[in-house]
């Protein structure tokens, strides 16, 4: 099981150009979590199957009614990690990935005793990573539980981008066609497991 806080890049969102001007920021955050399953051991080098998942967002300057919209996004994908320990020192893996990929933007707006969204698009697709990762163990007389320090390069494709809502007031907020929107997003994340 792991555990991880992080942040990205993705430069093709803050390429969009909404009808109402603005922009995304390339930078966001992300939070998540995996869970793994030891298959294979081999003289210290392990081969795990699981599972990936979280949850990732980029604030913008893009004025909607009363708030800047916000990009947010979630992926699940069933994932391999191949480690490799030589017994001293940090442990190092290669980890992939293959899954579901979504995101929306909306307008969000948070006051005292609520909580409001206007979703002005959604998607979703079929997309996958691929990553690496340094384990710093935490425990001489067990090296499976420790930090870990990791990248992953996540790959989709979702299509154009425009104002979906029913009643729009032209030119909206995103348009027609604000652009479209894929990978690769480039995630950090900087957590604790114990496999």
């Amino acid at each position: 099981m792991e555990g991880f806080l992080g942040f990205q890049n993705w430069d093709e969102l803050s390429r969009l150009t909404p009808a109402g001007g603005g922009s995304f920021d390339s930078g966001g955050f992300n939070l998540g979590g995996a869970f793994h399953w030891r298959m294979r051991e081999r003289e210290r080098n392990d081969l795990l199957v699981g599972l990936d998942f979280a949850l990732f967002s980029n604030e913008s300057g893009i004025r909607h009614i009363r708030e800047d919209l916000l990009s947010r996004g979630l992926y699940v994908t069933p994932s391999v990690k191949l480690i490799f320990d030589d017994g001293a020192g940090p442990r190092y893996a290669l980890d992939l990935g293959v899954g579901y990929y979504l995101v929306d933007i909306a307008e969000v707006e948070s006051y005292y005793g609520g909580y409001s969204e206007d979703e002005l698009w959604e998607d979703s697709a079929f997309g996958g990573y691929i990553g690496a990762s340094v384990d710093f163990p935490t425990e001489a007389s067990n090296r499976r539980r420790g930090f870990s320090i990791s990248a992953k390069i996540h790959f989709f494709d979702l299509g154009v981008v425009s104002d979906e809502g029913f009643f729009l007031v032209s030119p909206g907020t995103l348009g027609p066609n604000a652009g479209s929107l894929s990978g690769p997003v480039i995630m950090f994340q900087f957590g604790y497991h114990w496999y």
